[in-house]
This record gives C-alpha cells, sequence and structure tokens, in this order.
C-alpha cells in the first residue's frame, strides 16, 4: 500500500465554474475600478500608441492600444544605464485603459471599435477609394466624440508589389542575444534604441529588398518578433535610427488574467502571422527572414510546406546558378 498521500482529482465541471467564478469576479473587479476612476477622473484615455498598419486596394487592417499617459523616455546618447532601467520600467507599467470608444477613419470608409481589457483596439476597414501612389499613407484614430484625434500610419500593399518579406527582429535586425537571458536582459533593460546594436549589413540588405530590382521602391517588409508589446517603441525608434526600411510589426501580448500572468503563444505566434499575411495578400511571393536562436528555420519550413511556391526568393532576386 502507497505512503504518498491521495490527489484530490477536482470533476472536471467543477474545475470549470470555478474557474468561470474567479474570471468573473475579476471582471466585475475590473467594472468596479473603471466606474471609480470615470467618477473621480482617474485613467482616461490621453493617448493612442498607433502602431503601423497595412492597406491594399481593398480596405485596411489596424491596431494600437488606448492609454492614460503618453509613454515617457525618448532615447538620448547620454542616457546612462540607470536612466535606461527607469524607461524599461515605464514601459512595462503602462496604463491601458479598456472599454473606450473609438473610431477609425481610412480615405472614404469609418468603422467603430472598442478597446479590449487591456487596451489593445483593432480595427478592419473596407474601401472603394483608389489607394495613392505612395508606399505609406495615414488612417486616423480618435474617441468616439472625435477629440484626441492621431495619425496612424499604414503601409500600402500595391497590385505590382510582387513579393513581400516577413523578418523576424531578434538577432536577425538587431542584437539581442535571445539565446543568453542574462545578456539579453542586460540588452533589453539596460539599452536604449540608440545604444542597441543593428547586425551589420542589415540596413543595406532590407534598403535592397524594399526597392526590389524594378527599383520601385514599394516591396513591403512586416516584422515580427516574441518581444512584447510594451518595447514597440523602442523597435520603431531604433529602425528609425539605424535606417532599416519600415513595417508593421507584430508583437506579443503579456499580461494578467483572471489573476494570472498570460502571454500569447511562443514564438508560434511568428508562424501564425506569417500565415495571415500570406492568406491576406495571396498575390505576393515571399521572403522569409530570420535566425537560428528561436526555431525560425523550423517555423518558417512549416509555412513552405504550407504554401509552397509563395515561399522563396522571388524571381528577379535569385542568385545566378554556379557554373
Amino acid at each position: 500500500m502507497s505512503d504518498q498521500p491521495a490527489t484530490i482529482r477536482w470533476p472536471t465541471a467543477l474545475r470549470r465554474q470555478i474557474e468561470n467564478l474567479v474570471i468573473d469576479a475579476d471582471d466585475l473587479l475590473d467594472s468596479a475600478w473603471r466606474r471609480f476612476d470615470a467618477r473621480f477622473g482617474r485613467n482616461l484615455p490621453r493617448h493612442f500608441d498607433a502602431y503601423r498598419g497595412y492597406a491594399d486596394e481593398r480596405g485596411a487592417e489596424l491596431f494600437g492600444r488606448v492609454l492614460a499617459e503618453r509613454r515617457q523616455g525618448d532615447p538620448r546618447d547620454d542616457h546612462g544605464w540607470w536612466d535606461n532601467l527607469l524607461n524599461t520600467y515605464r514601459r512595462f507599467d503602462s496604463q491601458e485603459v479598456p472599454g473606450v470608444a473609438l473610431t477609425v477613419r481610412f480615405r472614404d470608409a469609418q468603422t467603430d471599435a472598442i478597446s479590449d481589457h487591456e487596451g489593445y483596439y483593432t480595427a478592419a476597414l473596407s474601401t472603394t477609394a483608389p489607394p495613392s501612389d505612395q508606399l505609406w499613407d495615414n488612417a486616423s484614430v480618435s474617441l468616439r466624440d472625435g477629440t484626441l484625434a492621431t495619425p496612424q500610419p499604414l503601409m500600402q500593399v500595391g497590385e505590382d508589389a510582387g513579393f513581400g518579406v516577413i523578418s523576424d527582429i531578434d538577432d536577425t535586425v538587431l542584437h539581442s542575444s535571445i539565446t543568453s537571458w542574462k545578456a539579453a536582459a542586460q540588452l533589453t533593460f539596460l539599452h536604449n534604441a540608440r545604444t542597441r546594436k543593428p547586425l551589420d549589413g542589415v540596413a543595406t540588405l532590407y534598403q535592397a529588398l524594399q526597392q526590389g530590382a524594378d527599383g520601385s521602391g514599394r516591396h513591403p517588409i512586416f516584422y515580427v518578433s516574441s518581444s512584447p508589446w510594451n518595447l514597440y517603441d523602442l523597435l520603431d525608434d531604433f529602425m528609425e535610427l539605424n535606417a532599416i526600411p519600415a513595417g508593421p510589426i507584430f508583437l506579443r501580448d503579456f499580461g494578467f488574467d483572471a489573476g494570472k500572468f498570460v502571454a500569447t503563444p511562443g514564438h508560434g505566434h511568428k508562424l501564425e502571422r506569417a500565415r495571415m499575411l500570406i492568406e491576406r495578400f495571396p498575390r505576393l511571393r515571399w521572403v522569409l527572414m530570420g535566425d537560428s536562436g528561436q526555431a525560425d528555420a523550423e517555423l518558417y519550413a512549416e509555412a513552405a510546406r504550407s504554401f509552397g511556391d509563395l515561399i522563396g526568393s522571388p524571381p528577379r532576386l535569385q542568385a545566378s546558378p554556379e557554373p
């Protein structure tokens, strides 16, 4: 007879009921806090993190976050490790505002949206207005009453783009030492967009990819990373400072739900984003860029198995065969 204590096995239905009660209680508490904030003028929407979206002749996809305060801590050359650590803390101490009614406008279309429990919003618009001949255009997001109007940049994917790029960021564009948690933490918390370093030649390579052999400069580049959305401004500033072509950036959500820390799935979310983009723009061939530190090769191989000839070097950029 075993001396091990018996394990209590909760019936599945009872366990689910308890979990639902916890979630309901958490939602009620959040609702109570929102009423308290509204009553005393606290945690009101004062800033949009309007992330770069994308559009084509059919419409646009936008996403962003509603915050109570604008993020502080623009990178400076004279910032030391303490300044960078404080700015990183401020990024993760974001005051998101849930349940905010928004209006998004682009070309001749508009739609309504509501920020979720983490302050994020998404919007999809269909339009019949002709696209501009530029790579970038602007939508706008505002509160439902029209106040706090903020431009939101959209990368336009033209019918003649031919190919697009989906690129990892960590140790593909940006030195992150992601395979060493100590080095990665030091780079993340004690450095800023000015002191972080790109991989050698990455700006020239990505500029050439965006330019294309046709010289149009209209080939779209999308970025995916396992970093949290709280680092979006750092990554966006880093790319601008290092002349790396801008593009929509897809990150992960880290947060708390029902009293538990939760995050969107790990590196597999890169594959999910790649699938979504390839299906959204079926006319394009795709170049997938990554490194060996976060299973990018395996993820992109899976994409290649799923989408076949749509993945690989575009015909115009293929190297000549060896003699």
